[in-house]
């Protein structure tokens, strides 16, 4: 298995805007498995080590930097960012009902159109 699976060039830390920026739209896929493996239990090295690329071991504080800030980001684009992607993609936006895990193919920051 690759070092990191979803995200290519991860930042230190990621930069706030009360708007989606072009990182967190390269990073959607990575904020959306961090949502996921941490509702699951995944720890924070795990997590900093499998999608974020950075060895825990090697840099412990680059990685708590960038799993605290990553894992922030992600919680707002679930909450409030997936707006502002929905918007950009003219996809529709709709509530998703139930427990997340009972629909694996929907994610929490995007519109899945083919889902529906």
């Amino acid at each position: 298995m690759p070092d990191r699976e979803y995200a290519p060039d991860i930042a230190d830390d990621v930069l706030w805007s009360n708007r989606m920026i072009e990182y967190d739209d390269r990073h959607y896929e990575a904020y959306t498995r961090l949502l996921d493996v941490d509702e699951e239990g995944v720890t924070r090295d795990d997590m900093a080590r499998r999608i974020l690329g950075i060895d825990p071991d090697d840099r412990p504080e680059r990685a708590r930097k960038a799993m605290e800030s990553h894992l922030a980001c992600a919680r707002w684009m679930g909450e409030v960012g997936y707006r502002f992607l929905v918007a950009s993609h003219n996809l529709p936006s709709r509530p998703i009902q139930g427990p997340i895990n009972s629909q694996p193919n929907v994610h929490r920051c995007i519109s899945d159109p083919v889902a529906r």
